[in-house]
């Protein structure tokens, strides 16, 4: 998918600390029985970002990997994408 496709995903209301709880979410830093984690996970379900499974496990939806790939996310090695965040932008909003 080329970056025009994928700029369609790009959901500006993100700022790092979302990026850091989705990423860690798929990575199976929580499941669904941590109630206090699902409550602040609750938005990035609610977006399709995230999907639970019978066992309890987070993964990651299609729209989740391509929202994170829209804004130059590798979801299966994000360290990149974390190490030079450009958190201006976000005080910017």
């Amino acid at each position: 998918m080329d970056a025009k496709q994928l700029a369609q995903y790009e959901d500006r209301d993100l700022v790092y600390q979302d990026y850091v709880r989705i990423i860690n979410a798929k990575s199976g830093h929580w499941e669904k029985r941590d109630t206090k984690y699902m409550k602040l996970l609750q938005p990035y379900f609610d977006k399709q970002y995230l999907q639970t499974d019978r066992s309890g496990a987070i993964w990651l939806t299609e729209k989740g990997v391509r929202m994170l790939q829209a804004v130059g996310c590798d979801p299966i090695d994000p360290r990149d994408f974390l190490n030079n965040y450009p958190h201006m932008l976000d005080q910017m909003k």
